[in-house]
């Protein structure tokens, strides 16, 4: 989700994105005679993503906007891995951390008519991790007062060594709604 608002040359911009995946799988396996043994385990993460950004637009015509942005880029993160024997746990290992980014970039729209647009976002930033960035495109159509988006989104984050998450990257399709008011 996100939400903004703007005046004139200026824009305030927050994204956040939420999620909670969990994967798990069981294997049988016979490791003694006459003897199964089940192994089963499961992983899950939790992310929380909130970016808040400001925008002093560059350009501003009939044809296209583009803003220069900086901002914060906040992760909340929660892993837990388990490994369970026939169905007693044998391992779990959960970690939780939070990184705050500093980072810059751009965002344009670029009017292909008065219906059909592109929005493109790009940043860069680097802080309590070693890097970050993200960017998207895609293409917009304008109802009245409603906008409906399609784009792709990749988004990166590379840590140090010492935290459980190596890199983290998301990334594919979406597909928004954006409400305007005056």
């Amino acid at each position: 989700g996100g939400f903004g608002a703007r005046n004139d040359k200026w824009s305030v911009i927050t994204d956040i994105i939420y999620l909670d995946a969990k994967t798990g799988a069981n294997k049988d396996f016979n490791l003694l005679p006459n003897r199964e043994t089940s192994v089963s385990g499961d992983v899950r993460l939790k992310t929380w993503l909130v970016t808040p950004t400001v925008g002093y637009a560059v350009h501003d015509s009939p044809k296209a906007r583009v803003e220069v942005v900086g901002g914060l880029r906040y992760l909340r993160h929660d892993e837990d891995a388990s490994v369970f024997f026939d169905g007693v746990e044998k391992f779990n290992k959960s970690d939780s951390g939070s990184v705050w980014d500093g980072i810059v970039g751009m965002r344009a729209e670029i009017n292909l008519s008065n219906k059909w647009y592109l929005p493109l976002y790009f940043d860069v930033g680097a802080g309590d991790s070693k890097s970050t960035w993200q960017g998207f495109a895609g293409v917009g159509y304008r109802f009245e007062k409603v906008s409906a988006i399609l784009a792709y989104r990749y988004l990166d984050y590379d840590f140090d060594n010492s935290t459980v998450l190596g890199e983290l990257t998301m990334n594919g399709p979406f597909a928004g709604i954006r409400f305007g008011f005056r």
